[in-house]
């Protein structure tokens, strides 16, 4: 009797085209944070998250110091506090951007997230930049923040707080650019949620 249920079970997993590793390991979404050096320049140490922490892998083993990345799974319908902490090896201009994560298993996705309450510190609380962008450009973006060329942000009126938030996805980030200094511990924090009706 066991072994027919066994049996029952891999038939309708065949025939529904999903694998016990799907069903298993396959993320909803996710949310992420990359920072990064400019033209990966200098790098970045002592690189911390609550989420899963990695370098950026696909670059050249010289470059990968100064692009780190930092993502978390979503699998409700509530907002998900995600930060990474770093150090600049020296001072100079490092990107930051917000984006979905990427699953290449699942290409019928785009994984969005919504995005909102983005906090970014300098040792000891010292705040450089909150923004819940409330603000908009005339091109429609938050005040400060770009997109690759060719990619537009979204506009969303599901938010944590104020009225806003942004929709990004993994081609589609909100990036911005900040000064630092090296030696100093900086935290880069924002929220994010499901775009999917889970």
């Amino acid at each position: 009797m066991r072994s027919r249920n066994v049996l029952f079970v891999l038939a309708f997993l065949l025939m529904s085209g999903t694998s016990f590793a799907d069903t298993a390991t396959k993320p909803v979404c996710g949310g992420r944070i990359d920072i990064y050096s400019e033209n990966m320049g200098f790098g970045l140490k002592s690189v911390t998250s609550n989420g899963l922490v990695q370098p950026a892998d696909w670059l050249p083993k010289n470059k990968q110091g100064g692009y780190w990345l930092a993502q978390m799974e979503i699998r409700d319908k509530e907002w998900h506090y995600l930060w990474i902490d770093f150090v600049p090896d020296i001072s100079g201009v490092i990107y930051i951007a917000l984006r979905g994560s990427l699953y290449p298993a699942d290409k019928s996705s785009l994984h969005e997230v919504f995005v909102d309450d983005v906090v970014i510190e300098r040792e000891k609380s010292a705040k450089i930049l909150e923004d819940s962008f409330e603000q908009l450009d005339s091109t429609g973006n938050p005040a400060g923040w770009g997109t690759p060329a060719a990619k537009n942000s979204q506009v969303s009126s599901v938010s944590r707080t104020g009225e806003l938030s942004m929709i990004v996805w993994h081609d589609s980030p909100l990036i911005r650019k900040i000064e630092v200094k090296g030696g100093l511990h900086y935290k880069v924090g924002a929220w994010f949620k499901s775009y999917r009706k889970l």
